[in-house]
């Protein structure tokens, strides 16, 4: 008690509050359930003081628990893994023990392997009892995902007065599932190109809990979408999409590259790492190995095609129930876009950001990280994404290097390009819960992409973009942007395509109960793309000292059906500046309640909540 005093939640001067005494009879209930004292609670610890005026001194007491008994430390004695197996009922057919670890089964063979539920358990034989342990067992051996239920029973041994045995019980859950599903969907446009769509999409699933054994779990899915459009009679077919998906997840950490490892050793100065000591263990013990491979087809009838192959090997780590992060070391994407010929005449730009394209990473690829809050006293809470994504850097260096004996060289693998480019992308969320019913969002985010090397310009598909259900709802996917730049060649009809290098957008949302599942919301959307290229010939599209005069901004109202599962949204969407200037040099939308007309609003429908 006297080791962990520095750690109280009673620090003189602060103020007198319930929560604190909660919080330090918590804190002194783990430090001393973590060194071995296994029946320790929270009613042993009492608070006592006096007062004078308004300064109180307390007296924190930790109680015996009687006369004739005293608080006890244990030692771990015996562990017990029974998968699929309920001692004296079932018959045992397989066991086996690990460096003092029984595991036994009345399966034919172990579900899975041993040796990865040896590594799965953070407790061993003779260690002190430890509260931590328990935890992150429990954790380790739920996150396997192959069992239904996990019990770990600390026992105390009839033998020997100080010493706590350990049974871990797991129930199988089901190892392969499947599933499909049917969507049906319409939508209204009023451009020239999408007139009225009606969509259906099927899929079909597959998932395999324990592929090898060793807890690996395969997840693949086919996906087809088609839209027929009923407005024209020379285009029924408007467009078709068809996905392949596959990810295998193992459940441990191997760096067969020993890239962690090196990025460990290396340090900044004598004594920072540029990997610390508590980050590269956790990722050694929490982390999961992830491969992907995927295929994307998209055809839009009369307006573009394109081919999709993705590849990537990385890690998940999730280092408290906050903190989750990423990293995919080696990643491969090839890109083979094909456009109707008049689709991009007249705009250069555009037509040097399209054209078949290697993404490549074989030391860092990309990198994410998400951090969500638990809400506090207040109702608070805030969440934090960010995103990182290297293309090329490998393959630049070495041709550098080559070029130096043997002279410069554009290495290309048939007809693709190696992209190069760096692109980082970030949001941050408060929300606020005023009232159990009653609570309001703010969302800030911005992102910037930039082309090194021998590319000239960002790849469109890793290009930034606004508008849509999740960001300025006043206007479409991509119709506005970058800057103050408006498309005059007469083509301002969906799809759009307007993106950029830099993006900076802000939104504000107050949700309120309407009746029965039924709520409702009111937001405030800004924000703009712009561009970081000096040989982009847009009017007015690059980031400058005054572009804050191209800030959009848009209003709106919505409706949400909360089933808690999920939540379908629909919005409408009012603009209130153009991030452009009008013909009498007007930004500010004029007229707009005297002719409230409801053409004016763009509608958004969507599932679950934008930020």
């Amino acid at each position: 008690l006297q080791f962990t005093k520095g750690e109280s939640a009673l620090k003189p001067g602060a103020p007198l509050e319930g929560a604190s005494f909660d919080t330090e009879k918590l804190r002194i209930t783990a430090a001393l359930k973590n060194r071995g004292y296994a029946y320790f609670a929270p009613n042993f610890v009492q608070f006592n003081g006096d007062s004078s005026r308004t300064k109180i001194n307390v007296t924190v007491e930790v109680l015996t628990p009687g006369d004739t008994l005293r608080h006890k430390t244990y030692i771990i004695q015996k562990i017990q893994v029974f998968p699929s197996l309920l001692p004296e009922i079932s018959s045992l057919r397989q066991d086996t023990t690990i460096n003092g670890i029984y595991f036994a089964t009345s399966d034919p063979k172990f579900l899975v392997k041993p040796k990865y539920l040896y590594r799965a358990i953070a407790l061993r034989t003779d260690w002190p009892y430890r509260q931590i342990d328990f935890d992150k067992t429990a954790r380790n051996l739920n996150a396997l995902g192959v069992y239904r239920f996990v019990s770990i029973r600390p026992i105390k041994d009839s033998l020997l007065p100080d010493r706590m045995n350990v049974v871990v019980s797991l129930t199988p859950n089901k190892r392969i599932s499947r599933g499909w599903d049917l969507d049906l969907n319409s939508s209204n446009s009023a451009g020239s190109l999408a007139g009225n769509l009606i969509g259906a999409s099927t899929s079909a699933s597959f998932r395999d809990l324990n592929l090898f054994h060793g807890a690996e779990r395969l997840q693949s899915s086919l996906l087809y979408s088609v839209e027929f459009n009923v407005g024209k009679n020379n285009q029924f077919i408007f467009s078709q999409e068809f996905k392949f998906q596959n990810e295998l997840i193992f459940p441990r950490f191997f760096d067969y590259l020993h890239i962690w490892d090196g990025l460990h050793q290396l340090r900044i100065g004598k004594n920072r790492r540029v990997v610390s000591t508590a980050l590269y263990e956790r990722t050694k013990a929490d982390g999961q190995a992830r491969l992907a491979l995927n295929y994307n087809y998209l055809r839009v009838t009369d307006f573009y095609q394109y081919n999709l192959f993705n590849a990537s090997f990385g890690y998940e780590v999730r280092t408290s129930q906050e903190h989750q992060y990423s990293v995919d070391h080696i990643g491969l994407d090839v890109l083979r876009p094909k456009f109707v010929d008049s689709t991009l005449t007249g705009n250069i730009f555009l037509q040097k950001s399209f054209g078949p394209q290697l993404f490549t990473g074989f030391l860092m690829r990309s990198f994410n990280y998400n951090y969500a809050s638990r809400p506090n006293g207040f109702g608070e809470r805030w969440t934090y994404r960010f995103n990182m994504e290297l293309s090329g850097l490998e393959e630049a260096v070495v041709n550098r290097l080559w070029a130096i004996p043997f002279g410069k060289q554009n290495w290309t693998i048939s007809d693709l390009e190696f992209a190069h480019f760096f692109r980082i992308d970030m949001d941050g969320v408060y929300t606020r819960a005023f009232t159990d019913k009653l609570s309001g969002a703010v969302r800030i985010g911005s992102g910037a992409a930039f082309a090194f090397g021998d590319t000239k310009n960002v790849p469109f598909v890793k290009q930034f973009y606004i508008g849509g259900p999740s960001s300025l709802r006043a206007w479409r996917i991509r119709e506005i942007g970058p800057g103050g730049y408006r498309d005059k060649t007469g083509s301002q009809d969906p799809p759009f395509f307007q993106a950029s290098d830099f993006r900076f957008e802000f939104n504000g949302e107050l949700r309120f109960p309407l009746f029965w599942w039924f709520k409702g919301a009111v937001f405030l959307d800004g924000g703009n793309i712009w561009s970081l290229n000096r040989f982009d010939t847009r009017d007015r599209a690059r980031l400058w000292w005054d572009s804050y005069q191209n800030i959009a901004l848009g209003t709106g109202m919505g409706v949400r059906l909360d089933f808690s599962y999920a939540i379908i949204r629909l919005d409408w969407g009012l603009k209130l500046r153009r991030p452009y200037s009008d013909e009498f040099g007007r930004y500010w939308v004029p007229n707009l309640f005297s002719k409230f007309q409801l053409k004016d609003f763009a509608t958004n429908l969507s599932i679950n909540y934008p930020f």
